[in-house]
């Protein structure tokens, strides 16, 4: 966990990045998208300045920043590596400062496609962990991210960012061979899944214009949310980007075969993807104070009630200090509800943040 603390330095920076995506969308096309943090962006901090007033999410994803996936997906800076690279810095060298496991690696290869396989063409990709690394997918759905830099790679996910119309996962990348500049990493065949169905209108912090947050309850496909009155719901970058999509509830189910290939080891009975994807829960500030709200779940396979059930929530590389970036780990308890119908949070629990959960019965 001690690798993840710098991320909240970068959080500031990263919004720079990721407004000068939404700024600037020609970058994402040339390659000249930011890498870096620092160095690129600078002129727009004072448009930071000016969003953060109007209520803008505070936590973006950028270059040197935190990825979003999961319902994934997340809020992305330019394509820093185009298939073929976009020059990068020409290697990395060990310098004995880094963790024993740490590796100079040159560039992440892998590919798109969607929950039919389709290949997925200039899709924005990340690879993410304390810093990130950014690219796109050619014609064909394939991409290579350039990294150039020493890391340890087991602390980083690839991901594709599909926010907020659909959801991605958060994929390992595995060594794939070696060259004189470093490592080379495969992530694979990474997916994006589209969001359908109901998707209900949700009051924001970017909505109240100092108002105080009411109390909402809305449902999808089957998934209830329910927030309390004072409780506000703060969205990210890429939703504030896109206006009135952004500001609704999502929800993806998945079904036992989908559950096999991304949490095969969870033991999980039922995966959802939750948007707005790191969404989180506050009471407005100063001072800013964390809030959870509740959300239940159809008992889709007919446990009996009284049953105990375990929340899983998949980490996320702008709250890592809740749950390891890109693992599933246990957050709440639930059990099933008198008349068999629901799986509910146990009373006086909730969550502070919407992201992928799992459900699995509690030993």
């Amino acid at each position: 966990m001690t690798r993840f603390v710098e991320i909240q330095s970068w959080r500031a920076q990263a919004e720079v990045d990721s407004l000068a995506r939404v700024a600037h969308p020609l970058k994402m096309s040339t390659g000249l998208g930011v890498r870096r943090a620092g160095s690129q962006c600078s002129s727009l901090l004072a448009l930071v300045a000016a969003l953060a007033l109007l209520g803008c999410g505070e936590d973006t994803a950028g270059a040197e920043g935190s990825s979003g996936a999961g319902g994934a997906g997340g809020a992305a800076g330019g394509s820093g590596g185009a298939v073929g690279g976009s020059g990068g810095r020409g290697g990395c060298a060990l310098t004995g400062a880094e963790p024993a496991a740490a590796r100079c690696v040159s560039s992440v290869r892998g590919s798109v496609i969607d929950e039919a396989g389709a290949a997925v063409p200039n899709q924005q990709v990340s690879f993410c962990g304390p810093a990130c690394f950014y690219g796109e997918t050619d014609a064909s759905g394939q991409f290579v991210i350039d990294v150039s830099a020493a890391l340890v790679s087991a602390d980083y996910s690839v991901t594709a960012h599909a926010r907020p119309s659909g959801a991605s996962f958060y994929y390992p990348a595995s060594l794939r061979g070696e060259t004189p500049e470093g490592v080379t990493l495969d992530a694979g065949a990474i997916r994006t899944f589209e969001f359908s169905g109901e998707m209900p209108d949700i009051v924001v912090k970017n909505d109240l214009d100092g108002a105080a947050p009411p109390a909402q309850t809305v449902s999808a496909q089957g998934v209830e949310l329910s927030v309390e009155a004072g409780v506000q719901i703060e969205i990210e970058i890429d939703e504030v980007a896109a206006g009135a999509s952004g500001r609704r509830f999502y929800v993806k189910a998945f079904d036992a075969g989908q559950i096999a290939e991304l949490a095969p080891e969870a033991g999980l009975f039922a995966l959802y993807a939750i948007g707005p994807f790191e969404a989180r829960f506050s009471e407005p500030g100063p001072p800013k104070v964390s809030r959870e709200a509740r959300l239940s779940f159809p008992n889709a396979p007919g446990l009996a009630p009284g049953s105990a059930v375990e929340v899983l929530a998949l980490g996320s590389y702008l709250f890592p200090e809740w749950v390891y970036p890109g693992r599933f780990e246990v957050v709440a308890e639930a059990s099933v509800s008198s008349d068999g119908q629901r799986i509910e949070l146990l009373p006086g629990s909730g969550l502070p943040y919407l992201t992928w959960f799992g459900l699995r019965s509690k030993p």
